[in-house]
């Protein structure tokens, strides 16, 4: 008897910290996230208590080697912001169009696969392995094939074309607020052009 209890002390110690943990940055940083946004200094003190003490050496110390200091990152610590694939021909701008909701999320989860070959440009060097100039080449065709459907669905005819990849930059709830032409500001990350070959 004296055994298990033993054993399941820890245990439920370990638990208690790492939903404590969880929970506090969870908390926290969407509260001042928000606050932040809203430029509000006025912070409830229940969540200036629970911010002071995920600070304290404990909480931070196991928070880092859990993982859990990420607040809900812990859950999906890979999500990224989707950017924007845009295609320019014969002085047009588009983007891919899909039909269904589920078909644009799958094309989104197929261009983030993409992302780290595309950011940052990397130059071909005689080093790199055969797997990894293959991989190279397969993503410019894979880029291209997408250039070429996008501009072909919607009935743009031109013989040079280009694809850029972008980011796109929100504005923030007091931006919004104070600016009434406040826009989303489209970054671009990479861009790369198909020349005549692409009608071919």
């Amino acid at each position: 008897m004296y055994n298990k209890i033993f054993w399941r002390l820890p245990v439920v110690i370990l638990i208690t910290l790492q939903l404590s943990s969880i929970l506090i940055h969870a908390l926290s940083s969407g509260y001042f996230t928000y606050q932040k946004y809203n430029n509000s200094h006025d912070h409830h003190p229940l969540m200036v208590y629970l911010s002071e003490i995920g600070q304290t050496k404990v909480i931070e110390i196991f928070g880092k080697i859990s993982g859990t200091d990420c607040g809900y990152g812990f859950f999906a610590p890979n999500v990224r912001s989707n950017g924007i694939l845009i295609v320019e021909g014969a002085g047009k701008k588009t983007t891919p169009l899909f039909q269904t909701h589920e078909a644009q999320l799958r094309f989104d989860g197929f261009v983030g696969d993409l992302i780290n070959d595309i950011i940052p440009e990397k130059a071909s060097s005689n080093q790199d392995s055969l797997t990894t100039k293959l991989q190279d080449r397969y993503n410019q065709l894979l880029l291209k094939n997408i250039t070429l459907s996008t501009l072909q669905e919607q009935g743009i005819e031109c013989d040079n074309a280009s694809l850029t990849y972008a980011a796109l930059n929100v504005p923030s709830i007091e931006e919004s607020q104070l600016l009434s032409n406040a826009e989303i500001e489209v970054i671009p990350m990479r861009k790369l052009t198909f020349r005549k070959e692409i009608n071919k």
